[in-house]
C-alpha cells in the first residue's frame, strides 16, 4: 500500500488546543526533514522570546510591543507527521 503524509503542527492547550494541517506529500524524507527543521527552529524560536520575559515567564511590560508574536510563538506545541494508507 502506499502511504502519504500529513504534516501537522499542534498550538495551545486544553481547551485552545488545535491542530494546522501544513502540507501533505507522498515523500516520506520530505515530510521528515520539514518536522526537523521546524522543531529545530522552534527551539530557537522559543530561546530568543526568553529575552523577552521576566522571571516568571511573562513578558515584560516594555515589551508589550511584540506579545502578538511572542504568544503565537510560546503557543505552538511541536510539528510532526501523520500517515494516510490509500487503498487500492
Amino acid at each position: 500500500m502506499n502511504s502519504i503524509y500529513l504534516v501537522k503542527y499542534s498550538a495551545g492547550f486544553m481547551a485552545d488546543y488545535h491542530e494546522v494541517d501544513v502540507f501533505v506529500t507522498f515523500d516520506n524524507e520530505l515530510a521528515e526533514r520539514y518536522v526537523e527543521r521546524f522543531n529545530s527552529l522552534l527551539v530557537k524560536l522559543k530561546e530568543h522570546c526568553k529575552r523577552f520575559e521576566n522571571e516568571n515567564g511573562q513578558i515584560k511590560d516594555e515589551h508589550m510591543d511584540v506579545f502578538d508574536r511572542w504568544h503565537k510563538i510560546k503557543d505552538v506545541n511541536n510539528c510532526y507527521i501523520t500517515s494516510i494508507e490509500i487503498r487500492e
